[in-house]
């Protein structure tokens, strides 16, 4: 009898661990971390931005599946020029571009097991190259909920709210970017 419920309990734990991938964590993907939607292409201004080199608070320590300012970077570019809102869109700032963009990511909420739900909080700031004038200042946070019931898996679903949140943060900061008169 011992021996059966020794078993059970360990078969349970092992079970508890792969259900919840709580072995091997995985890294956040870049292409899940873009917007995709058609809605999203925009009039060209016919002008070009840079970006600047993306703030924000390291990695908390033993935390995984964070995103960083180079993950929001590079979610960025391929967003801009997903968008066509600009003729060209740069990585870096030494490009000699019409507009820079700085960013600065401020929080980085999460909260839930077994529904997830994940936040984005960043500054974005676009600077004229030209006049030296802000054209754009604003915090724009994007959110992300998965629930037990769209994937089992417990990192999975801190991953998918994870990346999700930086789809709906660029989402919305392209939204709010094709309306400024560049």
């Amino acid at each position: 009898m011992k021996s059966t419920i020794g078993l059970l309990t360990t078969v349970c734990l092992i079970l508890v661990l792969i259900g919840c991938e709580a072995i091997i964590p995985k890294t956040l993907v870049h292409e899940n971390m873009v917007p995709q939607n058609p809605e999203l292409v925009f009039k060209c201004s016919g002008k070009t931005i840079a970006l600047a080199q993306f703030k924000g608070p390291p990695s908390s320590s033993g935390t995984f599946l964070q995103v960083t300012p180079t993950d929001l970077q590079t979610a960025i570019i391929d967003g801009l020029k997903h968008s066509q809102l600009f003729s060209a869109a740069y990585q870096t700032a030494e490009n000699k571009a019409d507009y820079t963009l700085y960013a600065k990511i401020i929080g980085r909420p999460h909260d839930g097991i077994s529904t997830v739900t994940a936040g984005l909080i960043v500054q974005y700031q676009i600077i004229s190259n030209d006049t030296r004038v802000k054209v754009f200042d604003k915090e724009i946070n994007g959110t992300c909920k998965v629930s037990f019931g769209e994937e089992m898996g417990g990192m999975t679903r801190h991953r998918k709210a994870t990346e999700g949140s930086v789809r709906d943060n660029v989402k919305k900061f392209l939204e709010a970017i094709s309306t400024v008169p560049f």
